[in-house]
């Protein structure tokens, strides 16, 4: 599975981790998006990440442990 880096941390990521279940983390940056396709839903998005996991092409953030990213958040 994957899911777009966002403020909701990485909580989720760690979790299904310690299920066996793998989950890129994809850095928003990087995915490449359709031309035309500035309309934005969470089914378009769903859609449109499910696609790039099955060809590969999700580029993923390193999802860091808690203590490193609780040092992050003291930091900023």
């Amino acid at each position: 599975m994957a899911y777009e880096a966002g403020p909701t941390g990485f909580g989720l990521a760690r979790a299904l981790a310690v299920q066996g279940i793998r989950c890129e983390v994809a850095a928003p940056s990087k995915l490449q998006r359709p031309s035309g396709g500035r309309v934005k839903t969470d089914a378009r998005d769903a859609m449109h990440l499910a696609r790039l996991l099955r060809l590969d092409e999700v580029t993923s953030v390193r999802v860091p442990s808690v203590a490193q990213e609780a040092a992050r958040d003291m930091v900023m």
